[in-house]
């Protein structure tokens, strides 16, 4: 049996552990790494997008039921009508998202850029997504240069596109 001393021991390593896991979460929002992009097709909802090499992309993985897309759907509309143009951007709706709920997802927010379908999930497991939300920038020659891991904001993809992407 336990004494209590023990008992509380065993109570304050695990609250440091919940800590930890937090603190790496919470750090996780934005990592760099970089290289070629996998090549994919993307649909479109039904329809192929082609045309997207030679141009800066915003790939950025979702689903309706996601808090956090949630959070960051009215800012991603923003800057993609900021950089309209410019930039490319495509949502990804994730393969355990309904269509239905989807559409309704992209109608509450407004959402008017390219989106995208992953009904096999290939296309996240290409990118080795480990959730949703995440964001990926890739240059016009298909370098991915910032991995946004969580939601973003207006103020961080803007700033991340002037400084990645439009250099």
């Amino acid at each position: 049996m336990f004494t209590k001393r023990a008992a509380l021991g065993v109570v304050l390593i695990l609250i440091v552990f919940v800590i930890g896991v937090l603190v790496w979460a919470n750090n996780r929002t934005v990592s760099t790494p970089s290289g070629k992009i996998p090549d994919v097709s993307l649909e479109e909802f039904g329809q192929k997008l082609n045309g997207l090499r030679g141009k800066p992309v915003v790939l950025n993985f979702w689903a309706s039921w996601c808090p956090p897309c949630r959070e960051e759907a009215p800012d991603l509309e923003k800057t993609w009508r900021k950089y309209k143009g410019k930039v490319e951007f495509i949502g990804i709706d994730i393969q355990n998202d309904t269509i239905g709920d989807a559409l309704k997802f992209l109608e509450e927010f407004g959402v008017t850029y390219p989106q995208v379908r992953d009904n096999t999930g290939k296309i996240a497991i290409s990118y080795k997504i480990t959730g949703v939300p995440e964001t990926f920038l890739i240059t016009k020659d298909g370098q991915q240069v910032e991995h946004i891991v969580g939601a973003t904001t207006e103020a961080k993809l803007s700033a991340a596109i002037e400084e990645k992407l439009l250099k």
